[in-house]
Parts: structure tokens; C-alpha cells; sequence
């Protein structure tokens, strides 16, 4: 029989093997990808004004039936923005609540609400669904960004007060085309953990972080991301870093999750997860 210590070698050899296998997978499938999207970057670059002292910032919100939630937290603490020039496009998965009513209810012109007709069509398995959920409305609400830059806020979340202003500096003291920082989540009730990482190669970028110049959006999400156990944003971030999209990082906490009501998890774990 085999020793227990060399049993549990052999199962963290399996677990790395397994790893570097889908490492190369990856590799391989988001290279595909960049040499489509890397002259589309070039033609973009090229077409772009530098950016503006005062830029107007576009902050794209895909939401499915949390009108609470969007009421109470997600647009009072983007309407408490230093940053007051940016327009909020918030896109509904075929909402079936009173989301539209709760965002006309704020009477701030800047916040504008589309409700798309049909809901996108996600994966049954609670992991799959959550790498690609809002992946739809998502990509419809960048499609309608008019600002020089484009943020984006999950429709759960909320920002510090100086979240766009810190993003803002920190990419006109660098160049870069995508700055992203520090997101605080809430895991279980009462416990909270940080992520964020400058190391973009640690694939450590909170969504709700970022801030990319707009004519990224050319990057689109892919639906079928989780076949490569990737977040359909971390996708994109994978196939940019390859294009060699140039960066900057805020090291520090500028969005944080709280849990849901009536829940004790966190993404793909939540007990009402969409």
C-alpha cells in the first residue's frame, strides 16, 4: 500500500499536471483570439484623440431584477462620484421588475435605462452560468458608450466616492488604457476579503475596478469562456494583455461588495445566484 505522505505527493502532482494543462489550453485558444484582435488594437490606437483633461466616462451596469439593490446602493454611491462628468448606461437582462422606475425615480439625467427584450441565454450549471451571466447586456451597454472612457460597476456593488477620480489620475500619469485597483468582498457574513493585484500576469482584476479607454471595447466577451474555467471578463483581460494593452494600477480599495440580503455567499456559491 502506498504511505500516506506519498499519497498526498501524488495527488499534488495530479492537481499540477492538471493545471498546466489547462494553462496550455488557455494559451492556445486566447492566442487564436489576439492574432484577430491585435491589428483591430493597432486600428483603434491609431483612429484615438489623447485623452481629455475632463473626460467624460461612460459606466456601463448590466442588471436582472435587483431594483432594491440598485436603488439603495449601486446608484447612490455612483451618483456620490468626485468625478461628476459620466453618463450611466444601465442595461436589463429582460428585467421583469421595477428597475426602470427606480432608475427614472433618481431624476439625474446622466443615468439612462434600457431593458433588453430577451434575456440572454446562459449555462444551467451554477459555475458555467456564473463566468458568463450579464455577458449580454454588458456588451449591449458598451456598445452605446459615448465617453473617452468606459467603467464598469456590477449591479451589486458600489464605489468609493473618489473611485473614478483615482482611476482617472492614475492613467493620465502612465498612458495606460486599462487601470484597474483594490476591491473589498464580503464572503460569508461578516468575513471580508481584498483582491487586486498589480501583477496583471496574477489575473488578480476585480471587475467592478476597471477602467479601460473605449475603443476596447473591441475586446467582446466570450459566451463560452468557462470552457477554459475563465470568467467571461477575465477573458478579455487575457486576450488584452496579450495585444499588449498598456496598464496602471490603484493600489487601493475603491469598490467593495457587500453580500446580498438574505444571502451567506458570494458569486457562484449565492443562494440566489441569476
Amino acid at each position: 500500500m502506498l504511505g500516506l505522505g506519498l499519497r498526498r505527493r501524488l495527488r499534488l502532482l495530479s492537481i499540477r499536471s492538471r493545471a498546466a494543462l489547462r494553462e496550455r489550453q488557455r494559451a492556445v485558444v486566447l492566442g487564436r483570439y489576439a492574432r484577430r484582435e491585435q491589428p483591430l488594437l493597432e486600428a483603434a490606437r491609431a483612429a484615438a484623440k489623447p485623452p481629455s483633461a475632463d473626460p467624460l466616462v461612460t459606466v456601463t451596469i448590466a442588471t436582472w431584477n435587483r431594483a432594491p439593490i440598485l436603488a439603495t446602493r449601486t446608484i447612490p454611491a455612483l451618483l456620490r462620484q468626485t468625478h461628476a462628468n459620466f453618463e450611466a448606461i444601465i442595461v436589463g437582462d429582460c428585467c421583469s421588475d421595477d428597475s426602470a422606475a427606480v432608475v427614472a425615480s433618481f431624476g439625474d439625467p446622466r443615468l439612462r435605462f434600457i431593458n433588453l427584450p430577451e434575456r440572454g441565454r446562459y449555462p444551467d450549471d451554477p459555475f458555467k452560468r456564473h463566468c458568463v451571466a450579464g455577458s449580454v447586456p454588458m456588451m449591449h451597454a458598451r456598445s452605446l458608450a459615448g465617453g473617452e472612457w468606459i467603467a464598469h460597476l456590477d449591479d451589486d456593488e458600489e464605489w468609493v466616492p473618489e473611485h473614478l477620480e483615482l482611476l482617472l489620475r492614475r492613467a493620465m500619469q502612465t498612458d495606460a488604457e486599462l487601470v484597474w485597483g483594490r476591491a473589498r468582498y464580503e464572503t460569508a457574513p461578516g468575513e471580508w476579503l481584498t483582491q487586486g493585484n498589480a501583477d496583471m500576469q496574477a489575473w488578480d482584476i476585480p471587475h467592478s475596478t476597471v477602467m479601460m479607454r473605449s475603443y476596447l471595447r473591441l475586446f467582446q466577451e466570450s459566451m463560452t469562456s468557462w470552457r477554459l474555467a475563465l470568467g467571461a471578463d477575465h477573458h478579455r483581460f487575457r486576450r488584452m494583455a496579450l495585444c499588449g494593452v498598456r496598464t496602471a494600477f490603484v493600489d487601493e480599495v475603491i469598490t467593495i461588495g457587500a453580500l446580498r440580503p438574505g444571502t451567506t455567499a458570494n458569486w457562484s456559491k449565492a443562494e440566489d445566484i441569476q
